[in-house]
């Protein structure tokens, strides 16, 4: 029920964010250039398409957008604000260079996106800030406010303190707390009684909402529940926030009529997230593809004539989403001679000819991989594909190492810019790498791809000492 709330909430900021930026484009266009004023329609109509860009770019962010925070100040603190304009500003800037470098376009002022960007952060900075608590405050109040009675212990109030704090914005009004027999000076609500008592308060207070913060122990106990709010024209909201030993929360999804528990968020279920990730993948593939690629293909082969006569590219099966083989693209960096492919390379591995120990340590040897992604075998951020006899070892080292597989390999990973690079020394390796993949499995978002991707730039200037 809030949830809706919320989401007509988001929409309709969306909305008013959608008309922001497109006032703001066209009065930094008008103002910037003559062309436009002059009537120029060829102009006139690139520059309106852009303008249309951007409105999707938002629409698009606000469609992935999985929840909404509006204010307060343990609420919405301001760094909060900057990482949701970061996100839209990044989706806008990702959409306007994918049509910008497909169609080669020459018309659209460089200068003009630049200024437009910055100004765009400092609109939609203003507009997350101020502008959505503003309109929550203006649609949530008066007879829009619902009251709700909460029915638990003072410790589910205590635990569940800041959810409860951020319904009030969207227009839950707390009128008191029934059940157990304490008061806590910390709740946000009074306690008005015991579990017993709830028939007869509802009489008094007639909530629109009783919220129960611990789950029924049976179905008779859920039908009592359900009784007693049906009598009273109240709505019931159970909430469930079970999590297993290790902190992580239970999910619950509504699939044809039945509820299903899943034990992890996946963000790249989204068809969406997975678009928005497949844009990025391509653009920067082709652009490394047609830019950075060629040359250096150009110099390997070159030190393969001197160093390392042979085949210029190595391939080799790695375990890809789901389990499945695919074959890897690497430079090769070993000498041609029949050598055990599952041994780990180690320093001063007398395999690697003296520019291929060169080639691994800054990571040029993986260039290669961005055809791998072009093909859709990989993604230019994710877990590091591995051998399938080395999937099997650390399979036994790692419980959730095959987790992994639910999505692409990647090139980079957040395991590798955290400095989990290279050789595997210990069962310790296993698990940390791991542990960094899951992560990222999780909290997957186009702007941890991004700071991933600058991030590897300067990791592999700084390559540790087991990269060999």
């Amino acid at each position: 029920m809030m949830s809706h709330r919320e989401k007509g909430l988001r929409l309709l900021h969306t909305g008013l964010n959608i008309v922001l930026a497109s006032v703001l484009f066209w009065v930094l266009a008008f103002s910037l250039f003559t062309d436009l004023r002059s009537g120029e329609f060829f102009a006139a109509s690139r520059y309106l398409l852009y303008n249309f860009l951007v409105g999707l770019a938002l629409a698009m962010d606000c469609m992935r957008a999985t929840g909404i925070r509006l204010s307060g100040a343990d609420i919405q603190p301001a760094f909060a604000v900057l990482r949701l304009t970061f996100r839209q500003v990044t989706t806008t800037l990702l959409f306007l260079l994918v049509f910008f470098f497909a169609v080669k376009d020459a018309t659209i002022s460089r200068l003009f996106l630049s200024i437009y960007l910055v100004a765009l952060f400092v609109v939609l900075w203003i507009s997350n800030g101020w502008l959505l608590p503003g309109l929550a405050r203006l649609l949530f109040s008066g007879h829009h406010r619902q009251k709700a009675l909460l029915v638990g212990t003072a410790a589910h109030a205590a635990r569940h303190r800041h959810w409860l704090k951020r319904k009030q914005m969207s227009g839950l009004r707390l009128i008191g707390r029934v059940g157990g027999t304490d008061s806590d000076p910390d709740c946000l609500v009074e306690h008005l009684g015991l579990f017993e008592d709830l028939d007869t308060l509802c009489t008094s207070l007639q909530p629109a909402v009783i919220l129960f913060m611990d789950l029924p122990a049976d179905v008779e106990e859920f039908s009592r529940r359900r009784g007693i709010c049906d009598r009273h024209g109240a709505r019931l909201l159970n909430l469930w926030d079970y999590s297993d030993e290790t902190g992580d929360p239970v999910m619950i999804q509504y699939d044809d009529g039945m509820h299903l528990v899943s034990v992890r968020n996946e963000p790249l279920q989204s068809p969406i997230n997975r678009l928005m990730k497949r844009i990025l993948d391509i653009a920067v593939s082709l652009a490394v593809a047609c830019t950075v690629l060629p040359p250096l293909a150009l110099l390997v082969w070159l030190l393969h004539r001197v160093q390392a006569p042979g085949p210029l590219f190595f391939r080799q099966t790695r375990t890809g989403r789901g389990g499945h083989p695919f074959a890897i693209l690497k430079f090769r960096t070993m000498y041609c001679f029949e050598h055990d492919e599952t041994r780990q390379a180690v320093p001063h591995d007398a395999r690697v000819f003296p520019a291929g120990r060169w080639l691994r340590r800054f990571g040029l040897d993986e260039f290669p991989q961005f055809l791998n992604v072009l093909a859709s075998d990989m993604s230019i951020v994710g877990p590091r594909p591995h051998l399938p006899a080395h999937d099997y070892d650390f399979c036994q080292l790692a419980g959730t190492y095959k987790v992994r597989n639910y999505i692409k390999p990647g090139i980079t990973g957040l395991a590798q810019v955290r400095g989990l690079r290279g050789l595997v020394n210990s069962s310790e390796d296993v698990v940390k790498r791991t542990a960094s993949d899951l992560y990222y499995l999780e909290h997957w978002s186009v702007i941890l791809d991004l700071t991933i991707i600058v991030q590897t730039a300067g990791t592999v200037l700084r390559a540790p000492s087991n990269v060999c």
